[in-house]
């Protein structure tokens, strides 16, 4: 046994995974399987995903080969935006659309030169609008707690951050949410931090609600206990994130 799987092993370095049939890889993963558990494993694995899924939860090789192929998916998405440059909410959409999943929220924690340097999923409870929309479209809200966005940004060693939202339908700015920004903008504030954004990603592309605010009146003037130094600094951010 230990003379095949070195064999295995030193044929994917010689020549690639790729080159590997699925019995060889699954030996590789599994080297104390029998026979009969290879052969049902590979049948699973070409199975259809949910199907797949659902036999390999109940075989004994389930678990080992599910996590590679966990491994497998997330290695294929998309580089990881950490350390992008954040100047402006398209920025936001362009480092996060890719590993944001409809109808999620996530809080980006930017450090002092604008770079992303934390990303937190955010499960926020739903509540029904109860008022219309600006452009009169009406569906459910998130409310988001400002504790859980200000702790995010915190944990991450920033004094910044932006708070993302996938929608499933389509991003309009709605009384509701622009009350939401100002509400967390102004409790950030108390907590000597910069709640920059809120921005929303919908099928026709994305609203900035600090944009849509912003259109109206003049952004208010950072204030808060940051400590020596801390009040210039988030005026920085409010400066250089536009």
């Amino acid at each position: 046994m230990g003379m095949t799987r070195r064999s295995r092993t030193a044929d994917l370095r010689a020549f690639g995974a790729r080159t590997l049939s699925s019995h060889r890889i699954v030996r590789l993963l599994c080297p104390r399987a029998d026979d009969g558990e290879v052969d049902d494993a590979v049948r699973a694995l070409d199975l259809h995903p949910g199907a797949r899924e659902a036999v390999l939860l109940h075989s004994p090789l389930g678990p080992r080969l599910l996590a590679a192929l966990e491994l497998g998916r997330r290695a294929a998405r998309s580089p990881s935006p950490l350390g992008a440059r954040i100047a402006g909410p398209g920025d936001v959409v362009g480092a996060l659309q890719e590993h944001l999943e409809v109808g999620r929220l996530a809080i980006v924690a930017v450090d002092l030169r604008l770079r992303l340097a934390a990303i937190t999923p955010l499960i926020a409870p739903v509540r029904e609008r109860v008022e219309s929309s600006l452009l009169g479209q009406g569906s459910p809200s998130l409310i988001i707690p400002s504790l859980q966005v200000a702790q995010a940004i915190l944990t991450a060693g920033c004094r910044a951050g932006i708070v993302i939202h996938r929608v499933a339908g389509l991003a309009r700015p709605h009384i509701d949410s622009i009350q939401q920004w100002q509400r967390l903008r102004r409790e950030g504030e108390s907590l000597g931090l910069s709640i920059l954004d809120v921005v929303e990603v919908g099928e026709d592309g994305w609203l900035s609600l600090r944009r849509t605010t912003d259109r109206e009146e003049a952004p208010p003037d950072f204030g808060g206990h940051v400590g020596d130094g801390g009040q210039e600094a988030a005026s920085t951010f409010e400066r250089r994130y536009a």
